[in-house]
């Protein structure tokens, strides 16, 4: 009975732990739906952004490997340019005998005449190119040919080329280039590859005009000022190139208005004043010296010049544009200029008085001075002011010369890469071209 009991037991424990078993297998054996669409989800997010870090590093990359191609070539062909094109215009050279010669087709025109002695292609776009002349030296230092070289940029192939050609008809420079002529001169080579943009800007210059004293119809003896006095007027001051000695000014109180008006002239204009026509937006100087050679600037013997106890902010002296009337009244719109007379041996070393201007609207006028005394009585009776050297110019900063040309702006721009993958870089620097135009012994 006990043994029965027993084997009962065994049975049904060995039938429960067989359900627990098969229970854990079934539970332990495979994912449900949710499980699946869940780690698909997370790997999915995984992957895309995985995905564009790998694209955005590449993108990188590849427009770094372009930025640095540009950059590098773009850097290396200006500073190709440059070297080339510094060398526009040489044309001195020394012979064996140790006689210098110019080579006269390195000058577009003619290399004797300071206005059209240029060295390079006025009649070129600027914008695409630039073709110039030099001298080729032979290792001696003479004269071996002289090369006509273009940079020019096809802009539908987006090249770069460099030209060369000898110019045979130089008769002080015959052609005479070596056995290997392609190599001293090579007719085209591509400098560059997918260069957009490639521009010269020749640099401005600044010419002085002068305007007084006139070029046109001179003075015969040099140059003076004039004062109106009543109805009359006084005669030029000085007629030789001596400085010119301002006196008699008239004392003021302190709220007086006595002034004194002096007006440039030449001695050929003795009745009214040098006339100017002054041009809107164009730029003028007036400059002049005050010179003061002696000790306190006295005038021979005189123990001192009363001009020395000039005060500023209480005495007046000026120079602007005057009317024609010589009546002393300034141009509307054109203010003069303040100025202070030399109180020491020690100006001398800066007598010039230098102002610029310009007129707002085209104005006739004339060049006029203005003396009126506070402080003294003294410098009013006594005092004097020296002037020299009184000069009326006109600025021009347009470039009328080529030949005055001494630099020139290159702008060089460089793509590479694939659509849409395109870097682009641009090298500007300034070329200075110190042989272009008319030189010593041409």
């Amino acid at each position: 009975m006990k043994f029965a009991i027993y084997k009962t037991s065994r049975l049904a424990l060995k039938k429960a732990g067989a359900s627990v078993i098969q229970k854990k297998w079934r539970i332990s054996g495979g994912f449900t739906l949710i499980e699946l669409v869940v780690y698909m989800a997370i790997m999915g997010f995984i992957i895309i952004v995985a995905g564009r870090v790998f694209s955005d590093s590449t993108k990188m990359r590849v427009r770094s490997q372009n930025m640095v191609a540009s950059t590098e070539e773009a850097g290396r062909v200006s500073a190709l340019i440059k070297e080339d094109v510094s060398q526009m215009g040489a044309k001195s050279w020394k012979n064996q005998n140790g006689t210098f010669k110019v080579a006269k087709k390195v000058c577009y025109e003619d290399c004797s005449n300071p206005l059209t002695a240029e060295s390079y292609n006025k009649n070129k776009d600027l914008t695409k190119g630039i073709e110039f002349r030099k001298v080729h030296y032979k290792n001696d230092g003479t004269c071996r040919a002289v090369l006509k070289i273009t940079w020019e940029l096809d802009a539908a192939k987006k090249e770069l080329t460099r030209k060369c050609e000898p110019i045979t008809t130089d008769q002080d420079c015959p052609n005479n280039l070596g056995t290997d002529k392609e190599a001293e001169c090579p007719t085209l080579l591509v400098m560059a590859t997918g260069v957009t943009e490639l521009k010269f800007e020749p640099s401005k210059y600044e010419k002085t005009e002068p305007l007084f004293p006139p070029t046109t119809n001179p003075p015969t003896s040099g140059f003076g000022f004039i004062v109106k006095n009543g109805s009359s007027t006084e005669s030029p001051l000085s007629t030789s190139g001596a400085p010119i000695s301002l006196r008699g000014f008239p004392p003021n109180t302190s709220n007086g208005t006595n002034h004194k008006d002096f007006y440039l002239a030449t001695t050929n204009n003795t009745g009214s004043c040098w006339l100017y026509p002054f041009v809107a937006g164009e730029k003028y100087t007036i400059g002049f010296d005050l010179p003061c050679e002696k000790s306190a600037c006295r005038d021979g013997n005189e123990l001192y010049n009363p001009m020395t106890m000039f005060q500023p902010g209480k005495d007046h002296l000026s120079v602007g544009l005057r009317s024609t009337s010589m009546n002393g009244a300034p141009i509307s719109g054109v203010p003069d200029f303040l100025f202070y007379p030399p109180q020491d041996v020690k100006a001398d070393e800066t007598k010039t008085r230098h102002f610029e201007f310009s007129v707002p609207a085209n104005t006739n006028a004339c060049i006029g001075i203005t003396a009126a005394f506070y402080s003294s009585e003294e410098i009013a009776q006594k005092g004097h002011l020296e002037i020299e050297n009184f000069k009326v110019s006109k600025i021009s900063t347009n470039t009328t010369s080529p030949a005055d040309v001494k630099a020139f702006k290159l702008t060089l721009q460089i793509k590479k890469g694939i659509k849409d993958k395109e870097e682009v870089s641009e090298a500007v620097t300034v070329i200075p071209v110190p042989n272009n135009g008319v030189m010593g012994g041409t």
